[in-house]
């Protein structure tokens, strides 16, 4: 029996050691490999679907990067240097010369003008059938604004600064490009906004020719006190309405809306035509529109700094006769800090000392200070009466 027990040792092939080894080592081999399970194609595995994809992705990118592009606003610039620029590449001046009383204001229209057509993307406030019509608004009320003050300038040219008295002939070509800045901004059939406007830049450059050609004294721009006088008059109605409309913005209203007459703050307000407040006499912007009513503010207040940048220039002997010079410089100041660029990507519109920046009552407080100044200029101009 034990030599059968130790013959049934020897005769394996393995020992008991060399089996463990063998099954530890078969359970450390790495399981064999599954077969893939076929699935069926579907629609997003198409390679057009793909394409597509990058098609609709670089879309969007373009479209983004183009109305970041056509929504730069404009930078200030030196009236006086662009002006010389002008009557040196027209030889209407020598180099060192002086320029013509007028000439500054007229070119400073004009280049406003130029810009309004020229900038890029073009007049953008009456596209209706592009993406960015749809996309942006800021830049297109901007321009709404730039459209109103040169409208308001032009006829300014046409019916104060080229007349040497009250029984003078208006000028054909003036009368002519208040027409064309008059046309609506909105209209992109023909004739389009447009053309409109750049057949009112040829007029105008037509004045400025025809005051070249007068030379001094000729009374084709009348640099007199009482011509400034009217022209800032007008100025001020317009920038207290600017100041109102900016108020409104305000996220609480204010609490006197000086448009309402005595007599009807009893009256129950509309609410389809405006948002009310608590108070029957505080009305404020709807929420959508506070961006639009900010920048065709703006545009017109961009508008205006150059023009008075050019005024001072043409009204130089008036002013410092007057001693006005410091009040002109106050105005001055004042729009220049309300044409300032917007860092913010948005308007901001929070309360006047809450967290959140007012963007609206920052711009109303400057124009409000302008407002003022520009009546203390008319005051000293006309002899230090209001009358």
């Amino acid at each position: 029996m034990e030599t059968d027990k130790q013959a049934s040792y020897e005769s394996p092939d393995e020992t008991p050691d060399t089996a463990a080894e063998t099954v530890e080592a078969e359970s450390s081999m790495p399981p064999p490999p599954v077969e893939p399970v076929a699935r069926e194609a579907s629609w997003m595995d198409a390679p057009w679907v793909s394409t597509a994809v990058r098609v609709v992705f670089g879309l969007i990118v373009l479209v983004v990067t183009w109305c970041f592009y056509v929504s730069r606003m404009p930078d200030t610039f030196d009236v006086n240097e662009r002006a010389m620029q002008r009557a040196l590449e027209r030889e209407h001046v020598e180099e060192g010369g002086t320029l013509l009383p007028g000439y500054t204001t007229v070119s400073t229209v004009l280049e406003l003008a130029e810009w309004l057509l020229g900038k890029p993307g073009g007049y953008l406030h009456n596209d209706r059938l592009f993406p960015n019509a749809y996309l942006i608004d800021n830049m297109p009320n901007f321009e709404l604004g730039v459209v109103f003050e040169l409208r308001d300038t032009v006829k300014a040219l046409r019916e104060n600064f080229s007349r040497s008295r009250g029984q003078t002939e208006e000028l054909p070509y003036l009368i002519a490009a208040d027409g064309n800045f008059s046309y609506d901004p909105d209209n992109w059939l023909v004739p389009s906004t447009e053309s409109e406007y750049r057949q009112g830049i040829r007029n105008v450059n037509r004045y400025l020719q025809a005051i070249v050609d007068g030379g001094p004294g000729s009374g084709l721009f009348v640099s007199r006190q009482d011509v400034l006088e009217r022209h800032l008059e007008s100025r001020a109605r317009r920038l207290g309405s600017f100041s109102v409309r900016l108020r409104r913005s305000a996220a609480d209203g204010y609490a006197f809306n000086p448009n309402l007459e005595r007599q009807n703050l009893q009256t129950e307000p509309d609410p389809l035509s405006t948002e009310y407040t608590g108070d029957l006499n505080s009305r404020i912007t709807p929420w959508h529109r506070r961006d639009d009513e900010f920048y065709e503010v703006r545009g017109s207040v961009y508008v205006m700094y150059h023009v008075m940048l050019a005024l001072r220039t043409d009204f130089e002997d008036e002013l410092n006769d007057k001693r006005a010079m410091g009040l002109m410089n106050r105005i001055l100041s004042e729009l220049h800090a309300a044409s300032q660029p917007l860092v913010c990507p948005v308007v901001l519109n929070g309360r006047e000392y809450g967290f959140f920046h007012n963007h609206s009552l920052t711009a109303a407080a400057h124009i409000a200070k302008a407002h003022v100044a520009v009546n203390d200029l008319r005051i000293l101009l006309r002899g230090g009466s209001d009358g």
